[in-house]
């Protein structure tokens, strides 16, 4: 397979109920926007039938869709981690099984990365930053996350939180690369 332009990473933990409805709305808003794409689900050790869903999921569309099975629960930000470590597209989204955050919304969210992103290469290393502005109740966060992107692999480089009021939750470094705060 070529380089996907996108790759959405999904983790995944007890999300029998809610799968098939991702499945079809996620597949969904990926084909209609014409690219080229890879889904990566990462189950985090779910206990229920998620993982055999999943299964299913794979062999109905194998050109785009990539599972990692974890052995038990390890986290959310551990499956988001495993995720970006198997990703092999150009951009990266992350995206909830729960359906919080619609699947529609992802072309939007790209259009939106040309500002705020940087991208710089050298010697076959892709460094990617961006910076996320996060409100919490209290307070506001900026979150600048880098990534380098060495041999086709994104690999989270650091995350850099600056308060801008003084009432920002202490737990702010937790905040999401997708934009809002979150574990």
């Amino acid at each position: 397979m070529n380089t996907p332009e996108i790759s959405v990473i999904v983790p995944v933990y007890n999300e029998e109920q809610v799968l098939p409805k991702l499945f079809e709305r996620l597949y969904g808003a990926l084909d209609a926007m014409g690219q080229t794409y890879e889904v990566v689900f990462v189950n985090d050790g779910s206990r229920d039938r998620s993982a055999e869903l999943l299964a299913q999921q794979f062999h109905r569309r194998p050109d785009v869709t990539r599972v990692v099975l974890f052995t038990g629960n390890f986290g959310q930000h551990m499956a988001i981690l495993a995720g970006f470590e198997r990703t092999r597209g150009e951009r990266v989204v992350t995206l909830d099984a729960d359906l919080q955050n619609p699947p529609e919304e992802i072309g939007k969210l790209l259009s939106k990365t040309g500002t705020g992103i940087h991208v710089n290469s050298s010697n076959g290393v892709t460094t990617s930053s961006a910076t996320y502005s996060a409100n919490f109740e209290k307070g506001k966060a900026i979150i600048d996350v880098n990534f380098r992107k060495i041999d086709g692999v994104w690999k989270l480089n650091g995350i850099h939180v600056k308060a801008d009021a003084p009432q920002a939750p202490a737990n702010a470094p937790s905040a999401s690369p997708e934009g809002r705060g979150g574990t």
